[in-house]
């Protein structure tokens, strides 16, 4: 999605595959690669993550265009089951299983994010580079998603808002769990249960 006015809907984008390198190459969104325009009621599940660096969302990479006036909204999505696996030259920054969310201004309302697994970090959700305006998550529940650091949600900057969100039963394997927080970590929260 490219556009301002791009718009799709009632898709079922899975099982992409991305191939493995050894070059240093960055994969930006496998199932999903996003800048402006709108997502609905549509499933991105089952995508996998395959390459040696930088993964940045095997489900759904929502990319920074630059122009605060440029927006991006998901609604009624369901992102699951998508695999970011660690090659050999992954660092722990910036790896989401499910959502990888860089753009401004971008709008994730009642959304399902379950079920990723990533051996990095952000299982369900990673934010970061907002140039300062926040991502904002409603009626969204992510719950059971897997991850080295922030299995559920990983907030980079704290330009996450979150209002009226599930966010549970999310999991960490990383070695210090006293501050790899299992749900989430940084962002604000909003009569959210976590």
């Amino acid at each position: 999605l490219m556009s301002m006015k791009a718009s799709v809907s009632n898709c079922v984008i899975s099982a992409n595959e991305s191939m493995p390198d050894g070059y240093g190459y960055q994969v930006l969104g496998v199932g999903v690669y996003a800048i402006a325009g709108e997502l609905v009621d549509s499933e991105i599940c089952d995508n996998i993550y395959r390459g040696n660096t930088y993964p940045r969302g095997a489900g759904c990479h929502v990319a920074d265009s630059g122009d605060n006036a440029i927006t991006f909204t998901m609604r009624r999505c369901k992102i699951m089951r998508n695999v970011c696996l660690k090659g050999t030259y992954v660092s722990y920054w910036g790896a989401s299983a499910g959502l990888y969310c860089a753009g401004r201004n971008s709008l994730y309302e009642n959304l399902l994010i379950a079920d990723n697994s990533t051996a990095v970090n952000g299982g369900g959700v990673w934010l970061g580079f907002s140039n300062y305006t926040p991502h904002k998550f409603v009626n969204c529940t992510i719950v059971n998603n897997t991850a080295a650091y922030g299995g559920g949600v990983q907030d980079q900057n704290s330009y996450g808002r979150f209002y009226n969100c599930l966010i549970q039963g999310n999991k960490v394997t990383g070695d210090d769990s006293t501050a790899l927080k299992p749900e989430v970590i940084n962002g604000q929260y909003y009569h959210c249960l976590s």
